[in-house]
């Protein structure tokens, strides 16, 4: 169907997306729903230094300030992120 679609000329409506998403669709053979097994988790604690972080150009970074950290995190991934 969309080869036959890309024959027609329309300038009202977009062919080439029309026409990739029915071929995305029609070679589609499995399909994802939500999961409720899925819960959120969070990933390891990580520090930034000061070394890791871009400064200001011509800011001076002596080599003991240079380890110094300036922020300890995790991040946390929601359960959807499993899709990504």
């Amino acid at each position: 169907m969309s080869e036959v679609l890309k024959s027609v000329k329309s300038k009202k409506v977009h062919i080439d997306p029309l026409c990739d998403m029915l071929k995305l669709h029609a070679r589609t053979s499995t399909y994802f729903t939500t999961n409720d097994n899925y819960k959120k988790s969070r990933g390891l604690t990580i520090q930034i230094r000061n070394c890791d972080v871009r400064h200001k150009e011509g800011q001076k970074m002596d080599k003991y300030s240079q380890g110094e950290k300036v922020h300890e995190g995790e991040k946390e991934y929601d359960c959807q992120y499993i899709w990504g």
